[in-house]
């Protein structure tokens, strides 16, 4: 290798000398193990910098890809929700629902009367059992006394 090239700069009495490649890097021609080092440690922190941003980028890239795919997905259902509730199939559907929801509430109330109703039955019914077999008791001491022997 060559020596380092030598460029003075003078300026208010301040004299400067620069070499390009520094100094440092030559110790008879032979760059030394320690800048060697540093120069390969800048180089590899360099490419690893570059590959790393590279690679969070296309990550990046694809995760905001995917995401304006999936706005546009829901972008279109929504749109075809509204279309479809504005068609007269729809519409006649959507009538023919709240009909039968309020057939429902009415068959249900009628159900709750009949119930009531049937409960009501029972308990008449469980009170003439009961007048019955108090008759039938009354009956059959009646019969006892009044049979003579």
């Amino acid at each position: 290798m060559e020596a380092p090239e030598k460029t003075e700069v003078s300026g208010k009495g301040i004299r400067l000398v620069m070499y390009f490649p520094p100094r440092s890097c030559y110790n008879d021609g032979v760059i030394s193990k320690t800048s060697l080092l540093g120069i390969i440690l800048i180089i590899a922190l360099t490419i690893g910098g570059v590959v790393f941003y590279v690679v969070f980028m296309t990550s990046v890239r694809s995760d905001l890809q995917a995401a304006e795919i999936e706005r546009k997905a829901v972008n279109n259902v929504h749109e075809d929700l509204i279309k479809k509730t504005k068609e007269p199939e729809f519409i006649m559907m959507k009538n023919e629902m709240k009909d039968a929801l309020e057939k429902k509430s009415a068959l249900e109330s009628e159900k709750t009367s009949m119930e009531l109703h049937y409960n009501e039955i029972a308990d008449s019914l469980e009170k003439l059992l009961s007048q019955k077999q108090a008759l039938e008791i009354e009956l059959e001491s009646l019969t006892d006394i009044s049979l003579p022997q």
